[in-house]
């Protein structure tokens, strides 16, 4: 499992850098003096954001912050480039799975599918991603535990950026030999939901939505 969530980020976002784990080349290539490249103009201009917890009035937090902080030299504003559409890509669908070979017991496996959405800000459906994820989960729950004893604990997810235009997805994943593999991954797709299935099915609809008015209802 840890092979699996080792190189998953990586996979999500094209292999794009940002979310790649270092590999031991890396590791070993990596010197202080790019470390101090990095972050000696982020200590040096970048805001600071102070936040006080307990029991102090303003007068005091102001006092407190305006003798540290406050007393260092005026900061150079550092400009940032805003993140557009693009900057960060889901991976193209590929005509076989990627397959990965760990070292542990050749019994232990696991099985991911995910499908491209969109970020936050662009997403207007975001209820319904919700409860469409929740379907999923009672399906795969229903045909891969209940029904086929191939995994404990099938999960699902849902991600949105709040950082990159056009970036997010839906995921499903399971813990399960390799033996069961195409199995898995053939009713992960049977499991999305449809307007034709769910209509067949509105007790199901119920039961996704269900939890979803609760924690609505609780904030």
């Amino acid at each position: 499992m840890s092979l699996f969530g080792y190189k998953l980020p990586g996979f999500l976002h094209s292999g794009d850098p940002r979310w790649e784990s270092p590999t031991l080349a890396d590791v070993e290539k990596a010197r202080l003096e790019d470390v101090k490249a990095v972050i000696a103009p982020v200590l040096a201009n970048a805001p600071i954001e102070v936040t006080m917890v307990g029991d102090v009035t303003v007068e005091q937090a102001t006092k407190a912050v305006a003798a540290t902080f406050g007393a260092l030299p005026p900061r150079t504003p550092a400009s940032f480039a805003q993140p557009s559409a693009g900057d960060v890509h889901f991976p193209p669908a590929t005509a076989k799975p990627v397959v990965l070979n760990h070292r542990g017991r050749a019994d232990q496996g696991a099985a991911a599918i995910a499908w491209p959405t969109t970020d936050v800000f662009a997403d207007k459906e975001s209820a319904a991603r919700r409860l469409l994820v929740n379907v999923m989960q009672s399906r795969l729950m229903e045909q891969l535990r209940m029904n086929a004893g191939a995994t404990y604990s099938p999960q699902t997810t849902a991600h949105a950026s709040l950082t990159f235009p056009g970036y997010g997805y839906i995921g499903a994943y399971a813990e399960l030999r390799r033996t069961r593999f195409s199995f898995s991954t053939t009713r992960c797709r049977r499991s999305r939901p449809t307007c034709g299935n769910m209509a067949r099915r509105p007790d199901e609809f119920e039961r996704a939505r269900k939890p979803e008015s609760i924690r609505w209802n609780e904030r």
